[in-house]
């Protein structure tokens, strides 16, 4: 997912100004219409377990920094104070990655109803909806830029966020993708200096439930994708992915499998995203048909940030 790299460049020298913020913020509580049944396991702060020789998350060599959850009462951790703006580092929209959403939240106040595409459902997960203007009740394109659709993105960087951004360290999400022509979600993190580096924990399009992309975009140019396919469908179940960032190699991982490893040519700390794009027409997705089902969701049940400690398992 490439970026409006000058709009989060001069946002990023703003943002540098800043003090952290204290934690706060919750995004309206509503169980959407087609949420799916209850997935209730929960997620303990150190669950995961031993990937490899160099990488124990159980032991004192690596300690969790951020430990997002989401409950009934709000968007909640227990570790970390760190506060998810509801918007990209530079704004609500991307259409130079060809994202043809308006990523919006209720806390924008175009008129009433509020549109807001968060919410928690079956007491653990985030549900992240996408739908067509025509969908909303009250909501008109020349509110949102002329946009025809809505979705929702979460960054630890942005005007409401306080800026939660690392340099290494392990970082997971667990997820149920969404199915449909134009669907275009995907965890992801930005260089924190400027945006000109970019690590894809994944990227799905919906119209193809085979395949997860794992991918890496340097500032000169370099870098590339990597097209897993997974022995499960996406979105019939949620997931787990990871990716962990060492000074000299990014190793991907699914389910707590390694998947695909690349030399690291980043050396900046990396801000993360969560987003659910429409493709826009000529875009890599290619945009939603008629057989795309609106309204749809991506959901959320938790992101997990782990940072070395220098010590050994």
């Amino acid at each position: 997912m490439r970026t409006n790299l000058e709009a989060y460049r001069l946002l990023v020298v703003a943002a540098l100004a800043l003090s952290v913020a204290s934690w706060g913020g919750r995004p309206a509580l509503a169980d959407p219409q087609g949420a799916p049944p209850g997935h209730v396991k929960r997620a303990g702060p150190l669950q995961i377990k031993k990937w490899d020789s160099t990488m124990c998350l159980n032991s004192n060599q690596y300690a969790q920094t951020l430990d997002q959850e989401f409950m009934e009462d709000g968007w909640r951790r227990s570790t970390g104070t760190n506060e998810w703006a509801k918007e990209y580092p530079w704004g609500r929209t991307n259409p130079n990655a060809g994202d043809a959403a308006y990523h919006i939240s209720g806390a924008q106040g175009l008129g009433n109803p509020i549109y807001d595409p968060f919410s928690i459902v079956n007491g653990n997960t985030l549900a992240i909806q996408a739908n067509t203007v025509a969908n909303v009740p009250g909501l008109q394109p020349s509110q949102i830029d002329g946009y025809q659709y809505v979705s929702g993105v979460m960054s630890t960087a942005g005007p409401h966020a306080t800026h939660f951004r690392q340099q290494w360290g392990y970082y997971e999400v667990r997820t149920m993708l969404p199915k449909g022509q134009g669907f275009w979600p995907s965890f992801w993190m930005l260089d924190s200096w400027g945006g000109i580096d970019e690590v894809d924990a994944f990227e799905f399009l919906g119209n193809d439930v085979t395949t997860i992309y794992q991918s890496v975009h340097y500032g000169d140019g370099s870098g590339g994708s990597y097209a897993y396919h997974p022995p499960f469908d996406p979105t019939k179940g949620y997931h787990n992915y990871g990716v962990l960032l060492s000074p000299t190699t990014d190793i991907y991982y699914v389910d707590g499998v390694q998947t695909h490893s690349v030399p690291n040519a980043s050396l900046n700390p990396m801000y993360f995203m969560v987003s659910f794009s429409i493709g826009a027409p000529g875009s890599w997705p290619g945009p939603p048909d008629g057989s795309t089902p609106w309204p749809s969701y991506l959901y959320v049940q938790y992101f997990h940030a782990y940072a070395p400690t220098g010590r050994s398992c």
